[in-house]
């Protein structure tokens, strides 16, 4: 009988055994798998998301670059504004200016890899006096020119018939926010 209830008690510590050994193999496994968590980290995701970000914002500065490039520079658009007046017959030029520079987007400011992302625009008001035919003829060239200038605004005001007082407003954008022509 002794050896029957030692026998029963060394199963019991058998299966004790085995279930603390059970119990083990679960928290190691458990213990495992959170060092597992510890070790990734948490902003993997986010930095994949911060990465295609960027290389939207990249895409699309080099899209604004392109097309800013095949705008007239603002350093050239009274050039341009003259030259094509001097082959246009019947334009009077009366009043040129430069207007103020407006930004149109950025701040200005520097990021973290150097570069500024502002855009400005560069207008430029014009005043000539000339008959319909000739001011007509004055646009369509500056048209020609194809998207390179933007057309802001056209006063058209007849004076002394047939000559009229024409307020042209054109402008370009640029990087610069600065006039770098006269």
């Amino acid at each position: 009988l002794y050896w029957s209830s030692q026998i029963t008690k060394g199963d019991a510590y058998s299966e004790q055994l085995a279930d603390s050994s059970r119990k083990r193999d679960t928290l190691t496994a458990t213990l495992e798998a959170l060092g597992r968590e510890i070790e990734a980290d948490p902003n993997n995701i986010l930095r994949l998301q911060n990465s295609q970000l960027e290389t939207q914002i990249a895409s699309q500065e080099d899209e604004l670059h392109g097309v800013v490039a095949q705008l007239v520079r603002p350093r050239e658009m009274v050039d341009l504004l003259q030259q094509v007046l001097k082959q246009s017959r019947g334009v009077e030029l009366i009043e040129l200016e430069n207007l103020a520079v407006e930004q149109v987007f950025g701040d200005g400011n520097a990021d973290a890899d150097g570069a500024t992302i502002s855009l400005y625009r560069h207008q430029v008001r014009m005043v000539f006096s000339a008959e319909y035919f000739d001011t007509l003829g004055y646009l369509q060239n500056l048209e020609s020119l194809g998207a390179r200038l933007i057309f802001r605004r056209l006063d058209y005001k007849v004076d002394e018939y047939p000559r009229a007082r024409v307020e042209l407003i054109v402008e370009t954008l640029g990087m610069d926010k600065e006039w770098l022509g006269v």
